[in-house]
């Protein structure tokens, strides 16, 4: 893999948890310390945003006023946590009560340095994002304090689940600062750990779902759109058969292995073709169809929004089933004979591209849980000019509110997929999604794209 921030420089992702045993970090965390102009974060008072300016830049009611004691924000960085709590947080999950940005991590950053350090950098990086250069220069140094604080931890401590939740955060920096492929880095090294760590105190347990949840689901919904990946089976800890809808990823996590287990079979029949003609590899297909068509999934009883979070969840159901049809296409008798009468496949995948259609028309058009399902549709060889349409403007919506460059990505790779499809010559095939056709390339951060 190329570090974005040194051409030409490579580095490998073979690391494990005994990297961490010894209290040191794997030398590409080392290598991401850049010195910067030294200049005391909390005596920039100047660039604070008024209530008016901070509040404008969320569609949310402004909250209750945070009240701690002996609070260790000050200045720019007590600006940095209010917008974090007001504005960035709700963004990242589909529930006000359940939100471990702000329940799970923020208490866990009162305590410790380089959390708190890395929060304020995805804070200030957000703002950057929305072009308010202001903020530039505090995220970097904000994001390399957190480097440097979590390196200084592990030299003399052994990793632990605050080591691991900063993790997290460098992996969201990483994302919304344009999918660099260090956020690769921190996904494999926060999978690596989950299988290393063990929970002593409740607030372990609080800290380990969340990062079971982030991590995975990344990882597998991610996967869709990458060349290999892992076995979700390798990672069935942390989607243990449940098919309540967890509020930060809009679906179940059953759903989630589901996904996981469609990219693994898909990539069974792309590595050997004459797979997909054998009883088991049929059995496995029908087996997943049955399993998403019997799925009903439930919001949690303390979700407060349960109307939308169902719809949410059942969009991403059907997302699934269309994921399906492309990366593990069914045999059929005929397939090699040429007919003007469409087969019941082709009318059974048109009636699901329109259910999805219709279904998220009914989501709000900045709902940042519908990334994955357009992602699904710009890459399902849409036929109808209105859908394409439908598709990319929604995209386009999403990148306007939210300025992320996940988002960024994933428009532009279904704009170049639904450009490159529409040509006459152009031949896809069943290859992960965001896949193009021979002589597109991808870039790195286009390559390792995140969808969750």
């Amino acid at each position: 893999m190329q570090d974005s921030q040194s051409s030409g420089t490579l580095f490998f992702l073979n690391f494990t948890a005994e990297h961490f045993q010894e209290g040191g970090l794997p030398q590409v965390l080392e290598d991401e310390i850049t010195e910067l102009e030294q200049r005391p974060v909390d005596d920039l008072t100047g660039e604070a945003l008024d209530d008016g300016q901070l509040y404008g830049l969320a569609d949310v009611p402004s909250p209750l006023s945070l009240i701690l004691a002996h609070s260790p924000y000050h200045g720019i960085n007590k600006t940095l946590l209010e917008y974090y709590i007001h504005v960035l947080s709700p963004q990242c999950s589909l529930s006000e009560t359940n939100n471990p940005y702000i329940n799970v991590l923020l208490p866990v950053a009162y305590e410790f340095d380089p959390l708190r350090s890395a929060l304020l950098a995805a804070a200030a990086n957000h703002l950057r994002l929305h072009d308010d250069l202001r903020f530039e220069r505090h995220a970097l140094e904000l994001k390399t304090a957190a480097i440097k604080g979590l390196r200084n931890h592990l030299r003399t401590n052994a990793m632990d689940w605050q080591s691991l939740a900063t993790t997290l955060m460098f992996c969201f920096y990483d994302i919304s600062d344009g999918c660099a492929p260090s956020w690769i880095t921190h996904l494999r090294m926060g999978l690596q750990m989950l299988t290393y760590l063990t929970t002593r105190t409740p607030v372990d347990d609080s800290l380990k779902a969340f990062c079971e949840i982030y991590f995975v689901a990344h990882e597998v919904m991610g996967g869709t759109a990458w060349y290999g990946g892992s076995n979700p089976d390798s990672y069935g800890f942390a989607l243990a058969h449940s098919e309540e809808i967890d509020p930060l990823m809009g679906c179940s996590r059953e759903l989630i292995s589901i996904v996981g287990q469609i990219s693994t079979l898909a990539r069974r029949a792309h590595t050997t073709e004459s797979i997909v003609e054998t009883n088991d590899f049929l059995n496995a297909r029908n087996d997943l169809r049955t399993k998403l068509r019997r799925l009903q999934q439930r919001a949690p009883s303390s979700c407060k929004d349960q109307p939308l979070l169902m719809q949410i969840a059942e969009v991403k159901r059907l997302a699934a089933m269309l994921y399906l049809e492309e990366r593990v296409p069914r045999l059929t008798a005929d397939a090699s004979v040429l007919s003007s009468v469409p087969s019941p496949k082709s009318l059974g995948k048109k009636r699901l591209v329109d259910c999805i259609v219709s279904s998220l028309r009914l989501l709000p058009e900045t709902c940042a849980a519908s990334l994955w399902p357009l992602f699904v549709l710009g890459n399902s060889k849409l036929e109808s000019e209105e859908q394409r349409h439908f598709v990319l403007t929604r995209l386009g919506q999403l990148e306007d509110s939210r300025k992320l460059g996940s988002i960024y990505h994933a428009r532009r790779l279904v704009e170049r997929y639904i450009a490159a499809s529409t040509l006459p010559s152009a031949g896809m095939r069943s290859n992960p999604l965001g896949n193009l056709p021979q002589g597109m390339a991808l870039s790195e951060n286009e390559r390792w794209i995140s969808l969750a």
